[in-house]
């Protein structure tokens, strides 16, 4: 994303935006504006009511909130992810075997053994993970918990410019199959993405939720 200069009209350069304090000065002009200010004037969502087959749950807890997105299971992402690690690990290994009786193992062989791999365990988190996001006037953090492991992402609250349902990766041996995700987007042009087993009616419900904190604490006095 780049800043504009909401006086002038001109682009502010890196250098002249302060990340600590949360402020920008133009070059041009000398305006200085807080990025708070300037991200507020995005578009209002529409809110929906929350889907009554959810499982997502979200805590307020007056000052933060907490979003859970539990282990959902079997469902088609989930499915197509066995199916395809299926197909793939039965050709590699059989390759693998074949390759072995005619002593002509090479480093593709073990390659696409290695992808195999990396697939079964890709289809295992779909399965399995469970995401937790926490939101408050500070930071925002997006945790992926999965056997035991938490990989956490963080970013300054004060830096979320806009919040939009994008393509997370696309699925097939075509890549025809998009798989969609809620996409926190950042001034620095950074991204957070979740919410990839969730369907369209549920991302579409938390999205209107997250603008909805993105307003409370961004416009909180006390924030600067």
């Amino acid at each position: 994303m780049k800043l504009i200069c909401p006086n002038c009209k001109t682009e502010i350069l890196n250098s002249s935006i302060n990340i600590t304090e949360a402020i920008a000065q133009c070059n041009a002009c000398n305006e200085v504006f807080k990025i708070a200010d300037y991200l507020n004037k995005d578009e209002e969502v529409e809110r929906i009511p929350k889907p009554t087959f959810t499982k997502v749950n979200i805590e307020d807890n007056f000052d933060s909130h907490t979003i859970t997105i539990p282990t959902i299971g079997w469902n088609s992402n989930s499915i197509y992810s066995l199916i395809f690690a299926c197909f793939w690990n039965s050709i590699s290994f059989a390759n693998f075997f074949e390759a072995y009786q005619k002593n002509k193992i090479d480093i593709m062989t073990f390659i696409f053994l290695i992808i195999g791999v990396f697939t079964f365990l890709f289809f295992l988190f779909t399965l399995l993970a469970k995401i937790e996001a926490d939101f408050n006037r500070d930071i925002i953090s997006v945790s992926r918990i999965f056997l035991g492991l938490n990989y956490k992402k963080k970013k300054s609250s004060k830096w979320l410019e806009s919040i939009t349902e994008e393509i997370a990766y696309r699925t097939g041996s075509r890549q025809e199959r998009a798989v969609y995700a809620i996409s926190l987007n950042f001034c620095d042009n950074s991204t957070i993405r979740f919410g990839t087993k969730l369907n369209e009616e549920e991302r579409k419900w938390l999205i209107g939720e997250l603008y909805e904190m993105k307003k409370k604490y961004q416009t909180s006095k006390d924030k600067f």
